[in-house]
């Protein structure tokens, strides 16, 4: 029986093929339900992790999408962030909060809280967010930041 390629052909055919599977695996997520890759209605990621600003920082957000803001915490001081003032539920909805732990396990360590927020409609929303004890009346928040957000 005769071959039509030498070995060094049929290496170098199966190093393509393989390669156009891995290529076609990677990509069919993103081209073939159309339910993933990148849209306008992706939602979007606030992070702040060390410094704190003065003045409010800005969100821009169509309606309907939801963003979520990650702030450092470490509930095993009985400290948490809560929200001085809840926004107008007619322009933003808190959809909730989550506090994650430190990846180490270890006691003491700091993790994360994440809130999650849905734009309802067009409009503006300031939101200040207080790190505090709960427990604690009348006393000025360990850390507070502001948040300005505008939805088109």
């Amino acid at each position: 029986m005769k071959t039509i390629f030498s070995k060094r052909g049929m290496l170098k055919a199966v190093v393509i093929a393989a390669a156009i599977m891995i290529c076609a695996i990677c990509l069919y997520p993103a081209i073939g339900d159309g339910t993933s890759g990148a849209s306008a209605s992706e939602d979007i990621t606030i992070t702040i992790t060390t410094k704190f600003s003065e003045k409010p920082i800005p969100i821009a957000m169509r309606a309907g999408t939801q963003f979520t803001v990650t702030l450092p915490s470490n509930i095993t001081t009985g400290y948490s962030w809560r929200i001085a003032r809840d926004p107008n539920p007619k322009i933003l909805k808190v959809v909730g909060s989550e506090y994650i732990q430190p990846s180490s396990g270890a006691m003491g360590r700091s993790g994360t809280e994440v809130w999650t927020f849905r734009a309802i409609a067009k409009g503006t929303q300031s939101v200040t967010m207080e790190y505090a004890r709960p427990w604690e009346k009348n006393v000025k928040p360990s850390k507070s930041q502001t948040f300005y957000v505008t939805i088109q």
